[in-house]
């Protein structure tokens, strides 16, 4: 017998309207990184549903990948255009998931690139 998801969603989220279709949750588990079909990306808090963050630049066309760094700095999305844009977390993202991360003992990359 194949197990079975429950018969509601434990949560749902609408933000602002937008449709979402791609995502991509973090390191720590506390955030959820969307794209909408108006090529800008969001970070959701998991357990509240509350809107962060959302980008203040658009792609061109429909986003088509999207990922946190490991070390919880950054987030990169691409578009099938080939452009690939590169987005700094701010201090208060990356303090919450390195923070939440300690609290489950996982380790998180420094990036050896940082200035």
């Amino acid at each position: 017998m194949r197990p079975k998801l429950h018969k509601a969603p434990m949560r749902s989220y609408a933000v602002d309207g937008t449709e979402f279709y791609k995502l991509r949750i973090d390191p720590s588990g506390s955030f959820v990184a969307v794209c909408g079909h108006d090529q800008r990306v969001r970070i959701i808090d998991i357990i509240s549903g509350a809107c962060l963050a959302i980008s203040p630049a658009r792609h061109s066309a429909i986003i088509t990948a999207l990922t946190f760094t490991p070390d919880c700095l950054r987030l990169l999305t691409a578009c099938v255009d080939g452009c690939i844009f590169v987005w700094k977390l701010s201090n208060q993202l990356t303090s919450r998931m390195r923070g939440r991360l300690d609290e489950l003992g996982l380790p998180y990359s420094e990036n050896p690139l940082r200035n």
